[in-house]
């Protein structure tokens, strides 16, 4: 089994060496960080697109729709799932824009997870502390459960897919764990991969049966889940890698463009970041960022930037009075290791917990309580990724359509000063015409 682990691992470092001796050679890596700072020096002029109060409980997960940009479903701790198309779309979706399913309600029914159904974006699956976890469309008629605990003391907390496999992957607040086939079937249950609670669980987009799953008990476990799927027990296989931390750990995502990345949250404020270079055995970036566990609250996570693998986005919880202002979202630069940029508004008072953007990360969701918000950019300063073959950015204070460097070209402006020298230079032509007529006069 060593020797097994070993050879995984090293094929994935290998994928990890590989990858960036390409994007090295093709100059892209560079690319990748100019654009990077040009995202993240903008970050201050994002604005609330819109927001809606839909839930009368606090949100507790965000997932865009995965093939319509303007599409994102939130949860609630009532059980409630809203799909929001906060720009109504066409025909060829749904005909209503907002489509609500109404849960169980407080403390029975709160969703822990969810995600869209990868083949059918118009069902999706959740985990729920009643226990369940199903399949349901959106029309909240039809209602697939795998899996029910019928349990107080029980349920299932995360979850995740890998579609080259066909599995699904729940994890339980005991530290339990099952793998189910796609249509529902266990395939092996496990009495317990964690001493406690798994928070969260993520199969690797590069890698897909590379599995990693986060506990309460201040551990992240990656897990090769052919080995789990061979274990009889359900109790001897043995995680690839465990990663200890000082806390408990709310989330770990791999990163979105070469899968070999792995950044983690912990509850006492603390974001670390993994690379297969060194095996996952020690941090590469570790960050102390503000924000903590609050039990009435949901946890704070911080997630990617779907196009950048060096940026990820937090929400802001101050530990003191004195910054209760300052709240917000975090962009956090993972290359230094600190704050690079910073979304405020002074109409948004409450904490930011969940933030997601979505897959062509022009668009930031956040969940403040209650309230469900939408982050974009203004009409003017829209950020384009490839303008005649470079990269621009375009003026403020004009349409979308003008950028510096678009074809189409628009008139400057006049500033103060040119209105000013214009004014001289009028004033100077009529002294100048006055001098000559008075001295025809004169002849």
């Amino acid at each position: 089994m060593m020797a097994s682990s070993s050879s995984l691992l090293q094929s994935i470092h290998y994928l990890r060496r590989s990858y960036s001796e390409s994007l090295q050679s093709s100059h892209h890596h560079r690319a990748r960080g100019f654009l990077g700072e040009r995202f993240l020096n903008l970050s201050s002029q994002w604005r609330v697109y819109k927001s809606d109060a839909p839930f009368k409980r606090r949100v507790t997960c965000i997932e865009w729709h995965p093939t319509h940009t303007n599409a994102v479903a939130f949860s609630s701790k009532a059980g409630d799932i809203l799909l929001w198309k906060y720009d109504e779309l066409g025909n060829d979706f749904t005909s209503d824009p907002n489509t609500l399913i109404k849960g169980i309600g407080y403390g029975h029914g709160s969703v822990s997870s969810m995600k869209f159904h990868p083949k059918n974006p118009n069902c999706i699956y959740t985990t729920s502390i009643d226990g369940t976890f199903r399949l349901q469309d959106f029309t909240g008629k039809h209602s697939n459960i795998f899996l029910d605990t019928q349990s107080c003391h029980f349920w299932w907390v995360s979850f995740d897919y890998c579609l080259d496999y066909n599995l699904l992957f729940v994890g339980g607040n005991t530290g339990k764990g099952a793998l189910l086939s796609t249509d529902g079937k266990v395939i092996k249950e496990f009495k317990k991969l964690h001493k406690s609670k798994i928070k969260h669980a993520q199969f690797c987009h590069a890698q897909s049966n590379i599995l990693t799953t986060s506990s309460v008990d201040r551990t992240v476990q990656i897990w090769d889940v052919r080995m789990l799927r061979e274990d009889q027990l359900g109790t001897s296989v043995k995680p690839l890698s465990t990663l200890k931390h000082n806390a408990p750990v709310s989330s770990s995502h791999f990163d979105p463009l070469s899968g070999t990345r792995l950044l983690t949250t912990s509850q006492n404020g603390e974001l670390r970041v993994y690379d297969s270079f060194n095996m996952w055995t020690e941090p590469t970036v570790t960050i102390e960022h503000v924000h903590k566990h609050f039990q009435h609250l949901t946890d704070i996570t911080a997630t990617w930037h779907p196009l950048y693998d060096n940026i990820c986005v937090v929400g802001r919880y101050p530990r003191t009075s004195a910054d209760t202002q300052i709240r917000g979202v975090d962009l956090i630069s993972l290359d230094s290791g600190k704050k690079a940029g910073h979304i405020y508004s002074p109409h948004v008072t409450g904490i930011l917990s969940v933030n997601k953007f979505n897959r062509t990360g022009e668009v930031l969701a956040s969940g403040e309580g209650c309230r469900v918000l939408v982050w974009k950019l203004p009409s003017g300063l829209e950020f384009k990724r490839q303008v005649n073959g470079s990269d621009s950015t375009s003026v403020p204070g004009l349409s979308g359509e003008a950028s510096v460097g678009a074809k189409r070209k628009r008139k400057r402006e006049p500033s103060k000063d040119d209105t000013a020298v214009k004014k001289l230079k009028q004033k100077r032509a009529y002294e100048a015409v006055t001098v000559t007529t008075t001295k025809k006069r004169k002849k």
